[in-house]
């Protein structure tokens, strides 16, 4: 797992709870992980676990959603931080089982962490620390296999602070593999312990963005060989250089919502190394969870979903041929108010379009036109554009391809003039 620690941070954990410490030292890792240092490695190359390694600082105010996960006996937030975590309704923080359940399986009491909300800088005093009343770590969660790694936090109180929101089911083109996303942390940038270096774990809050992976390539033998669950996925570069790792443990990985915005789609969760090449960084699935998630802390506003647009198949057609094409158009959580089309490729031609409604809702369209004149083969593309009464756009296009009269374009024409040669030569 991303173990939630530093050096640092550990000394000073030392003066606080047992609980505390033992999450900060949990050993347990995957069953299926095969750990560099258990491959004989140098233990002073021994990767470390959960921080942000080849990120940048973030800018000021930029995530204000993102906690930090402190141990309560410690005053000094700098030293106290352990963990991350987002702010996802007024009184509940989302963040990782590991970050709260101790070597032991047993969840650690309530008393002994602390959530400290509003501040860029863990070394300024700024921010407020919220008293956590209770915690909920995920009944399934398996610290063998690292499934279910998915912890609530509730708040002693509401803060006032606008809450973040969560990638729904919904919405899983947001989460797609090639989709760059940007995770957040306190952690140490630094991929490796080596014994002649300290320990770099700036104050301030950091972010680095990386690609959704492909399960199927993070299950390879060379990189998780099948320990990725249904509940998790990937990030991270084939090379490795960028990565989430220690510290960073429970914090959120954001998706851009498509509307300027960001949605949590997963929690920092566990990795071989960190920012090594092939073995991504892990992170817990929350579009799975948002059910449970809603058992505690109420209804989840699950974002508009685009319409669903079909323009239909790709077709062929003659030159001269009157084409009608017959699109479709659906919103599942809503009503689609407004479809058009436009052609965006080949010959131009006057287009004649007429909306489809039943019962005085749009449910498609009827696209019509002449087919052009052509002397080869000319393709023609046009795109039908839906929009629902949330303000989401659906799109999909259409490809009619459109072929000479006689059929056989150039080479048709060639061997029709070279057939007719041949007669008025025969006629001689």
């Amino acid at each position: 797992m991303r173990m939630p620690s530093a050096v640092g941070r550990i000394a000073r954990l030392l003066l606080g709870s047992a609980a505390a410490l033992a999450v900060a030292i949990d050993p347990l890792r995957p069953a299926a992980a095969k750990l560099p240092w258990d491959s004989g490695a140098a233990a002073a190359e021994a990767p470390v676990h959960g921080y942000i390694v080849g990120g940048e600082e973030a800018a000021a105010g930029a995530w204000p959603t993102v906690v930090a996960l402190v141990n309560a006996a410690e005053p000094d937030n700098d030293y106290a931080q352990y963990c991350g975590g987002h702010l996802i309704a007024p009184q509940w923080v989302l963040t990782a089982a590991h970050c709260v359940v101790n070597a032991l399986g047993l969840v650690k009491s309530p008393l002994d962490i602390e959530v400290l909300v509003g501040t860029h800088r863990l070394d300024d005093g700024s921010g407020q620390r919220v008293k956590v009343v209770q915690i909920v770590a995920h009944p399934a969660y398996d610290s063998r296999t690292i499934d279910n790694d998915i912890a609530l936090l509730r708040l002693d109180g509401p803060v006032s602070q606008t809450p973040g929101r969560l990638l729904t089911s919904n919405q899983s083109a947001l989460l797609a593999p090639g989709v760059m996303a940007t995770v957040v942390g306190w952690g140490s940038t630094l991929a490796y312990r080596k014994p002649d270096v300290v320990y770099a774990y700036p104050p301030a809050l950091r972010q680095v963005e990386v690609p959704i992976v492909d399960t199927r390539i993070c299950n390879g033998i060379d990189s998780y060989d099948g320990a990725i669950t249904d509940n998790m996925f990937c990030a991270g570069y084939p090379e490795g250089g960028k990565d989430a790792c220690q510290g960073d443990s429970g914090g959120p990985l954001f998706v851009p919502d498509g509307a300027g915005g960001y949605l949590q789609a997963g929690i920092v969760s566990f990795g071989e190394g960190c920012a090594q090449p092939k073995l991504f960084g892990v992170y817990t699935r929350v579009p799975r969870y948002i059910d449970w998630i809603a058992g505690y802390v109420g209804p989840i506003e699950r974002a508009n979903e685009a319409p669903i647009v079909y323009a239909g198949a790709e077709r062929r057609v003659k030159a001269g041929a009157s084409v009608e094409i017959e699109a479709s158009a659906t919103d599942r959580d809503g009503a689609v108010v407004e479809i058009r089309a436009e052609q965006i490729a080949g010959p131009e031609v006057a287009l004649g379009f007429v909306p489809v409604t039943d019962g005085g809702a749009i449910i498609g369209a009827l696209l019509r036109f002449q087919a052009p004149s052509v002397r080869e083969p000319r393709a023609l593309v046009f795109r039908v554009v839906a929009r629902d009464d949330g303000g989401a756009i659906g799109s999909d296009t259409v490809t009619v391809t459109v072929e000479p009269k006689g059929g056989g374009g150039a080479l048709g024409g060639a061997l029709l003039l070279g057939l007719l040669g041949l007669l008025l030569g025969r006629r001689r």
